[in-house]
């Protein structure tokens, strides 16, 4: 609206109320002009006495409000002098804190990590359920929150450059978004089915983001796991395989005895992989003796000795049993394998009976118990029905083997299945 257009507004609206006085004038003094005069004056002596009242009052209050300005001024100036100025700074960050701070927790509820219901390097987060998560945290849709948290980034570097002595703060904060940021891209890789160039890429860059997280903060466990299955992700197990033994020592560290275990199984995992693959590429090499399988095994021995007592019985440690079942059904020691695999059979099949949350039933969950116990009782059926060695073939599990079954005598049981009976 323009000048001139809002004075014209102006003038309508007075003149407009003018018209309504005199009609409510007139109208009450019943369209007689002594009438009307008594009204005007009644109004005029009304008037003259509420301004007495205000004149009064405004008199009576002038030198307590002036003496309470004066106070308040002094205040102002104290409060923002330049000596206070960092606890404004402060508590405006604390304000713009609030969605960036709870991305850890989000996003370690959120993770699907590797499993024994999930291929080997497979995506850690999923597009659907992170754009949830974004949607709750007030970032919106994953595209959008992707070019929020670009720009938070971008006012980040700007404040670091401008407050260098709140360098430490803003790290963590920027650790957070790259945190996020890093979630984003490894859940486009999850979504790019068929396409191993986007696929990669988007892996590449979670990694970026979640390296540049744990450069920021190097006591950040969340960064250095993430960062660890996007090695895997890459193909880059060597390293995984460093990240993991990294991330075992920092929990240790801060007490944190369930990532302890975690960290154990996850390199666990890798081994397995690794010695699957050589297995495969020199059919000669004896499954017992395969050194990655035997670490494997060794790895996830301790990473059930580690198991925190809240967590026995339930899902973490069927999973171990099951992860150790397999390693030894790889390495031929049968007898392990049934007995590992049988311990987590009776775990899952207690949890499925007994749990009272519904994802311990949903078949469409490879992680919960269920689909767990369809799994091991897979694999003690494969183990039953396994085809019988050769008779010439080599008694027992191998003499290298010395933690499990040196001394070993093949023994054959009326049901035609192959065990090994351990020597005292």
């Amino acid at each position: 609206m323009s000048l001139w257009s809002l004075a014209r507004w102006a003038v309508s609206a007075m003149l407009v109320l003018v018209l309504v006085a005199l009609i409510a004038l007139g109208w009450a003094a019943n369209w007689e002009l002594q009438a009307a005069v008594r009204i005007w004056m009644d109004y005029a002596r009304l008037v003259d006495r509420l301004y007495d009242f205000v004149d009064r009052t405004a008199r009576f209050i002038v030198p307590f409000a002036t003496i309470g300005g004066a106070i308040y001024g002094i205040y102002h100036k104290w409060q923002f002098s330049r000596s206070r100025m960092k606890v404004h700074i402060r508590e405006f960050l604390m304000r713009d804190d609030k969605r960036l701070m709870p991305t850890a927790r989000r996003l370690g509820e959120l993770v699907d990590r590797p499993s024994a219901a999930r291929e080997f390097g497979s995506p850690i987060f999923s597009a659907t359920e992170l754009e949830s998560i974004l949607k709750r945290m007030r970032w919106g849709k994953v595209n959008k929150a992707d070019v929020l948290l670009t720009e938070e980034l971008s006012k980040l570097n700007d404040q670091i450059e401008q407050w260098g002595n709140l360098q430490d703060h803003y790290n963590r904060h920027k650790a957070q978004a790259h945190l996020l940021k890093g979630a984003i891209a490894a859940s486009r890789a999850a979504e790019a089915n068929g396409d191993s160039e986007e696929r990669r890429k988007n892996d590449t860059d979670a990694f970026e983001q979640f390296k540049r997280a744990y450069a920021l903060n190097s006591s950040d466990v969340e960064a250095l796991e993430y960062m660890a299955h996007q090695r895997v992700r890459l193909g880059d197990n060597a390293s995984a395989l460093a990240d993991f033994e990294s991330l075992q020592k920092l929990a240790e560290k801060q007490g944190m005895i369930q990532l302890q275990s975690r960290a154990l199984k996850f390199q666990a995992t890798i081994r397995e992989h690794e010695g699957v693959t050589r297995l495969l590429q020199n059919p000669t090499v004896r499954p017992a003796a395969e050194p990655n399988l035997r670490n494997a095994r060794d790895l996830l021995n301790r990473a059930l000795d580690l198991l925190p007592d809240s967590e026995r019985g339930g899902l973490e440690e069927a999973e171990l049993y099951e992860l150790r079942g397999r390693v030894h059904k790889m390495r031929q020691t049968f007898r392990y394998a049934t007995d590992d695999y049988t311990a987590a059979e009776r775990i899952y099949d207690r949890i499925a009976k007994h749990s009272d949350d519904h994802r311990d039933n949903d078949d469409n969950d490879p992680n919960n118990a269920s689909a767990g116990l369809v799994r091991v009782k897979k694999a003690l059926e494969e183990i039953r029905l396994r085809p019988l060695p050769p008779t010439d073939a080599p008694v027992g599990n191998g003499a290298d083997d010395q933690t499990e079954q040196v001394g070993a005598e093949a023994v054959q049981t009326p049901n035609n299945d192959l065990t090994t009976k351990p020597t005292a």
